[in-house]
């Protein structure tokens, strides 16, 4: 199945796999972006905008190095319900780099893939109430994922984890940087709120597959988790990618080795909090896993939240019952709480 995308789609222009050596950083609306060939960015990231997207896509939507290349395979292999390596590819269908033209040549159902926050997606998801799919990670492990990525690549080679570091923080940085990209999460989500978004650090294949609306086996679910595993992953990927493609290095998940001193370690330990506002005997402090949280919008602030909506959490925050005996420590974070 094709579609067109302004007029301009041929059906020779095929999707087609990256060389990593001929990608490039240009700049694009203030923020450091992606590209691959010769095509004007702009004249690019307008045609994603304006690009037809169809009733049964579903758009993975991450900031760079929060787990894309493995949430694009449970993806791929839940819309196609199968648990084997097919001909399909995470390239193919990233609009950042892949021509437009060519992404409207890939079969139904599509698995598309952008590193572009989600203000940016194209004009029609809001229309179409597209599936979108938010993968998101402790900024941290994206700092330091990105950072030997980098040392790897042909474009960074000599950088170093403070330069990195820098650049990771500059509101003009990488995708605008982690904390703003952040930031626009939760203005799409409110600005749409008919738009169904699904947020994902540790949830299940089940719920992701429910989520799609697809009717998958306990079975199939269990084959799919298998043959995701990191492990497998790489070894599929490594037999299947281009000889210059360098897959291998979108898999590096043992980070934390790589932290010199245990003060920079991230915590392993839960934190504690009590994210209910009245008093009942069954309603204990829980603990709450650093995957656990997630982020959202209120009064103009991105806030860390767990299991309830955050508005309404942190208007219950403000109207909160004091005892006299209280003592509030308040702090900015990563202040030596």
């Amino acid at each position: 199945m094709s579609d067109t995308s302004s007029g301009e789609v041929e059906a020779n222009l095929k999707p087609i796999q990256f060389d990593a050596k001929k990608i490039k950083d240009v700049t694009w609306n203030g923020q450091m972006q992606i590209t691959y060939d010769d095509e004007d960015p702009g004249e690019h990231f307008e045609k994603i905008r304006n690009m037809q997207i169809r009733d049964d896509d579903v758009i993975l939507c991450t900031y760079p190095k929060s787990g894309t290349h493995w949430m694009w395979r449970i993806l791929d292999m839940v819309t196609h319900k199968t648990d084997q390596y097919g001909d399909r590819f995470i390239d193919h269908g990233m609009i950042d780099l892949q021509r437009i033209e060519r992404v409207g040549n890939i079969d139904s159902p599509r698995v598309l893939t952008t590193h572009l926050p989600l203000t940016s997606l194209p004009n029609q998801v809001k229309d179409k109430r597209t599936k979108i799919v938010h993968v998101y990670r402790n900024p941290k492990a994206v700092l330091v994922s990105m950072f030997f990525q980098q040392k790897t690549s042909i474009r960074m080679p000599d950088i170093t984890l403070d330069k990195l570091e820098e650049m990771f923080c500059a509101e003009k940085g990488f995708h605008r940087n982690w904390f703003c990209w952040m930031d626009e999460v939760a203005i799409f989500a409110k600005n749409n709120p008919d738009v169904p978004v699904f947020h994902h650090s540790a949830d299940s294949i089940q719920t992701l597959a429910s989520f799609l609306g697809v009717d998958v086996s306990r079975t199939l679910l269990e084959q799919i988790a298998e043959a995701v595993t990191f492990k497998k992953q790489e070894e599929e990927e490594c037999k299947r990618a281009a000889p210059c493609s360098n897959s291998s290095r979108f898999y590096r998940k043992d980070f934390y080795k790589w932290f010199d001193h245990p003060a920079n370690m991230p915590s392993q330990e839960p934190m504690i909090a009590n994210g209910k506002s009245k008093c009942d005997d069954n309603l204990k402090p829980v603990f709450i896993y650093p995957n656990e949280i997630r982020f959202g919008q209120w009064r103009g602030m991105t806030l860390p939240m767990h299991d309830e909506d955050v508005e309404t959490h942190f208007e219950k925050v403000m109207n909160m019952r004091l005892r006299d005996d209280d003592v509030i420590l308040c702090s900015y974070p990563k202040s030596g709480i």
